[in-house]
């Protein structure tokens, strides 16, 4: 009875989604064409006053502090629609570039994009934008590229059409959502009689960790971290490296106005993939992010719970361990105030690794499953590596470190066999980011050049006293001379109750703790001494240089706190596992939620209101420290202009993304050369298109790529970026081992059963 029950509500909640589905795409919404007698030109000077004037042209030579040309008010209705701007920005075949934003005038909300690609004479770009509420009247602003070259912006005529199978999606994903937590509910209901009162309490204790640590996220802006633009330009890379038919993505077309960033061949971007396909899919870039944290948040209390319990033996500490682990003030400082997104994803899987070696190091060699252990380690140590480099050396470090002290254990034949096994799949599995990150280190880039000296990093520790400070900026800096107004960067009160409880056992009770214990204690004090101004980097780094670069590559000590962290809630689950500590473990929780709280509490206070709808909202140029430009190059030199030398005549030119396609004549009778908009680095190809042959590509002036052209050459050019044959047959081989993994995973399940049976 009950099933029919359930089939009768899933049935009905499937109509409901189909009629809501259809109604959102018959909504009748007719197309919307603005012409030149609905703009305006705005412009806005230094002391605020605005002058408006009917017109749909200006030019560099207009002087105001902002200008833009700007719609009349349009009433649309909930959906999704695709704004078309017919535009013109030049005569002269040169780079032309248009910013739109959408204002919608009730709500105060806005939706920006661009246009970033080549302009000759006119062309027309798209965009598409989210209406949320029905008539509520929106305008359009369009204004040059600050960073463009184009000397005029002509907007003829913009026309608006609601995309129905699109709106359909949106419409109903909210209706999708709630219906989704309905059946949760229900579910629960109706289990209510099956499940006991222990699993409903840690369920909802767990759901409690993810939604405290995403509190900052249930806003209608972003939290304005460190490093936020920087890491949204790498979503806008991946999306548009997509569009722009290349997979996977290696040399980001977006950066840099243009000229393209290297970003995803030195900075690991697997799991930004799906904040990029939902940009493709036509979500903002704002709400991409925004699902980003959310899916990792959930991901890190899971793993940590499943990783901490697995290691306890007890689901409840498994919940404790989740608790310290995820609400820690490091890891919240990571996502809110550095929104450090390749450390935060990387400590996902750190809980992980820890239990893969835990499992490897305890458990019975003669069990039946032990020589499948190194699996286990070697997912958890790719999840690792396709998110942040400078964690796998510092986890690289602590794994080291543990081996080394459990030395007997460590060279046991059979032991070392399964760490052999996981070092060997690792690498195999991450073949494919491996090589061409390797390949590229002999590149004379910012981060890896010669002329660059091995960063002392020593005097950027924290001082021990802020090790265990309570007080903090939430949106200080990392790396000043002294404490005043600094990030968390602390251990927090739950770190320093943990220690405290340790002390009183050891010094005051005189209890003799276990060899977990200790070695966590080990682990956690050298984990400590490496975040601060203590621990000899500058020492190590002069008297021996390559464990020097090796260090300087970290560049902030305080870094090893995320390792402090998982051995603190490591430490927490080891005491709570001792009956002795158990009345004091409701009382640690109270403390790390409150402390959580807090935290998140000024984080909504203190930050700017930071809204990013598309590419418009984020300068190209945020590129951090510009560790992978080709060193010596002029960044304020970078344009989009193409320079022909002597005898060459343009007759065309078209650039879609990395992706450049030039008619030319050599009228000389002599070799000549032209420089394109896109930075030099090795990969990129010239190829007369009629014949097939290479022309010689090479680093021109300031890095840009210069080709030569044969005198009398006349016909087109294409340039574009080509990976090298090995960084193919890595991905084949990574791709391979993947099969080989699953296959001989399922096999091994398969005999398990049999044997049961």
């Amino acid at each position: 009875m009950m099933k029919k029950k359930v089939g009768f509500l899933l049935g009905v909640e499937g109509f409901i989604l189909l009629v809501s589905f259809f109604y959102c795409i018959h909504l009748k919404q007719p197309s919307v064409l603005l012409g030149t007698d609905n703009f305006k030109l705005v412009r806005v000077q230094e002391d605020g006053e605005t002058q408006e004037e009917e017109s749909c042209y200006y030019d560099r030579s207009y002087e105001a502090k902002d200008i833009y040309i700007e719609t009349s008010s349009v009433s649309l209705k909930q959906g999704v629609y695709r704004v078309t701007l017919s535009i013109e920005t030049n005569q002269e075949g040169y780079d032309g570039d248009c910013i739109s934003e959408i204002l919608f005038t009730h709500s105060g909300f806005r939706q920006a994009d661009s246009g970033k690609q080549f302009v000759k004479k006119e062309n027309d770009f798209s965009f598409n934008i989210r209406v949320g509420r029905n008539g509520d009247p929106l305008i359009i602003r369009s204004r040059m590229n600050p960073d463009g070259l184009e000397p005029y912006l002509l907007l003829k005529e913009i026309r608006i059409g609601r995309l129905p199978i699109m709106s359909g999606l949106w419409g109903t994903s909210s209706l999708l959502f709630g219906i989704l937590i309905l059946n949760l509910c229900l579910l629960f209901y109706i289990k209510r009689d099956i499940i006991d009162n222990k699993a409903k309490y840690l369920g909802i204790s767990l759901f409690m960790v993810w939604l405290l640590s995403s509190a900052p996220v249930f806003i209608p802006y972003l939290v304005n971290g460190h490093d936020i633009r920087f890491h949204l330009l790498r979503i806008e890379g991946l999306k548009d490296g997509m569009l722009s038919g290349v997979f996977p993505v290696k040399l980001q077309p977006n950066w840099l106005n243009g000229n393209g960033y290297p970003v995803s061949i030195l900075y690991p971007d697997l799991f930004l993939y799906v904040p990029a396909f939902l940009r493709i899919a036509g979500i903002s870039l704002q709400a991409a992010y925004q699902i980003y944290v959310l899916l990792v948040n959930a991901a890190t209390v899971f793993i940590s719970y499943w990783s901490f319990g697995q290691m306890s033996g007890r689901k409840a500490i498994g919940v404790l361990g989740a608790l310290t682990y995820t609400l820690s003030l490091y890891h919240l400082a990571n996502i809110y105030t550095r929104a450090a997104v390749g450390e935060y994803t990387a400590m996902v899987f750190m809980p992980l690794v820890l239990y893969a070696l835990w499992r490897i190091y305890t458990q019975d060699m003669r069990e039946k499953g032990y020589k499948q252990g190194w699996i286990l380690l070697a997912l958890s140590l790719t999840g690792i590596i396709q998110s942040h480099v400078i964690s796998v050396e510092m986890t690289g470090i602590f794994i080291l470190l543990i081996c080394l002290i459990l030395w007997k254990r460590t060279f046991c034949k059979n032991r070392f066999l399964v760490l052999s096994k996981a070092f060997a799949g690792t690498v195999l599995l991450n073949a494919w980011f491996l090589v061409p990150f390797l390949d590229y280190y002999k590149e004379d880039l910012v981060i890896l050049s010669e002329k660059n000296e091995s960063p002392l990093i020593q005097g950027r520790g924290i001082f021990l006293p802020q090790l265990f400070s309570l007080a903090y900026k939430a949106f200080g800096t990392g790396s000043s001379a002294g404490m005043l107004e600094e990030m968390p960067m602390t251990i927090g009160l739950c770190g320093i109750l943990l220690l405290a409880a340790c002390f009183w056992s050891i010094v005051i009770k005189k209890i003799l703790l276990g060899k977990s214990e200790k070695i966590c204690l080990i682990l956690t004090f050298c984990a400590m001494l490496m975040c601060t101004v203590l621990f000899p980097y500058d020492f190590l780094s002069e008297n021996i240089p390559l464990l020097g670069t090796l260090l300087g590559n970290i560049q902030y000590p305080f870094r090893f706190l995320s390792i402090v962290t998982l051995f603190l809630a490591w430490l927490a689950c080891l005491l709570a596992k001792d009956g002795s500590w158990k009345r004091w473990i409701p009382f640690l929780c109270i403390v790390v939620a409150i402390q959580a709280w807090q935290y998140t509490s000024v984080v909504l206070n203190e930050s700017e209101v930071f809204t990013v709808y598309g590419n418009a909202d984020v300068s190209t140029f945020d590129i951090s420290g510009g560790e992978y430009v080709p060193y010596g190059t002029d960044l304020s030199l970078l344009d989009r202009k193409v320079e022909l030398g002597e005898g060459l005549i343009m007759d065309g030119f078209s650039q879609r993304y990395n992706f450049i396609n030039v008619k030319l004549t050599n009228a000389s009778s002599k070799e000549s050369f032209f420089h394109v908009p896109l930075l030099y680095y090795r990969g990129y190809e010239a190829i007369d298109i009629n014949s097939g042959n290479h022309l010689f590509l090479e680093k021109g002036d300031n890095n840009r790529i210069k080709i030569t052209v044969p005198a009398g050459f006349s016909g087109d050019v294409s340039i574009a970026f080509s990976e090298p044959w090995y960084w193919r047959m890595a991905e084949i081989v990574s791709a391979t081992f993947i099969i080989f993994l699953i296959v001989s995973t399922i096999f091994h399940k398969k005999r398990i059963l049999l044997e049961r049976a």
